[in-house]
């Protein structure tokens, strides 16, 4: 809200342009919390 009120930017404008990355932060989110793959492959990938 500050930035938009900085940038004279309207509110629901930035909110519509947020709206893909917040869907792939929770697609990534649930991909890592519910298939276990993902996280335990990443760590056996840094720890061998």
């Amino acid at each position: 809200m500050t930035a938009c009120s900085v940038a004279k930017a309207d509110i629901w404008d930035v909110s519509k342009a947020n709206v893909p990355f917040v869907i792939l932060l929770f697609v990534l989110l649930m991909l890592v919390t519910y298939v276990p793959i993902f996280p335990m492959g990443l760590v056996e990938l840094f720890y061998r």
